[in-house]
């Protein structure tokens, strides 16, 4: 290999451990906190609102039988439901949503409302009992379905597993996705806090809108990609940002969006994207999201601003 190619083997290397989301440093530590108002966008992150951290190794655990959709299997888990560790917390009078933070770098958005929710049970395991009475700390690494190839990053958890029963998620509206279409739950892996957030004033940050297409184009984001996906480093950090460093929309054109979230390839499965396949995905849908995330390069991201 000559000298060139080690430099961008190298740089590749390093970005990769760079920007890999870390898990959290105290394994027992979870936090909650209230969304700060002001610029989100590149790395100007005002500070957390009233942080809490609790140390979920010292609190009182609850024991469940529950199937879990990503071991495809039920389990006996001894942890927290969430709606109880977030009764901890003082909710903020405006605060209406509730984002979910992983150490992947995935976000997952629930009304805050606990009936809102009521559907969509989520509970927080500590530990598992493959063998009835045998606790353990350690869970199982699920390894992601591809084509052909073992993929080479699986989702490894430290600290706790979020355990989903239903195949469903519900989204902050009435409207549900359907397992067969796109389910965020599968790719998620320990999570590392929540913050309260007003459910308004966050989406307004995703607001470029300019023509009909445009705010179609961001519906679409909100119903498909904010999960893993963000914008001039505010949201998601999963998978790529949609305007930083690349502008996504020059490297695709609305018909190389629709088949790459819907349809599998076998490179995709080798090199592993990490885009679940997304069924219901259509070409209509693609091309919104396309001039969306055009107006999103060509515009500074609204502060977050929570009246």
């Amino acid at each position: 290999m000559n000298t060139a190619k080690r430099l961008s083997s190298m740089l590749v290397l390093t970005w990769l451990f760079a920007t890999a989301p870390a898990l959290a440093a105290d394994e027992g530590a979870f936090t909650i906190w209230t969304r700060k108002n002001g610029v989100y966008a590149e790395n100007e992150n005002p500070d957390k609102l009233k942080p809490k951290t609790y140390n979920l190794k010292k609190l009182k655990k609850t024991t469940v039988k529950l199937f879990d959709i990503q071991y495809g299997a039920e389990k006996n888990y001894r942890g927290f439901w969430l709606d109880t560790l977030i009764a901890k917390y003082p909710a903020p009078p405006s605060g209406d949503l509730i984002l979910l933070h992983f150490a992947n770098g995935m976000i997952i958005p629930l009304p805050a409302d606990p009936a809102a929710r009521r559907a969509q049970k989520v509970f927080v395991a500590l530990e598992i009992a493959e063998t009835p009475g045998q606790w353990q700390g350690d869970f199982k690494t699920v390894e992601k379905k591809s084509l052909t190839f073992k993929s080479p990053l699986p989702i490894n958890f430290s600290g706790n597993k979020v355990v989903i029963s239903s195949k469903t998620y519900t989204a902050l509206g009435s409207e549900t996705y359907a397992a067969g279409d796109f389910l965020p739950w599968l790719q998620t892996n320990s999570l590392t806090g929540v913050e309260y957030a007003n459910r308004e004033a966050y989406y307004k940050q995703f607001n470029f809108g300019v023509t009909p297409d445009v705010t179609a184009g961001q519906r679409v984001f909100e119903r498909r990609c904010q999960f893993c996906h963000g914008v001039q480093k505010i949201g998601a950090s999963y998978g790529w940002d949609y305007v930083t460093p690349l502008k996504i929309y020059e490297k695709r054109q609305p018909q190389d969006l629709y088949y790459h979230a819907k349809y599998p390839k076998a490179k995709n499965a080798y090199f592993d994207t990490q885009m679940p396949n997304q069924q219901g995905f259509t070409l209509a849908e693609a091309q919104s999201l396309w001039k969306w995330m055009k107006a999103a390069a060509e515009q500074n991201a609204p502060p977050y601003k929570n009246n």
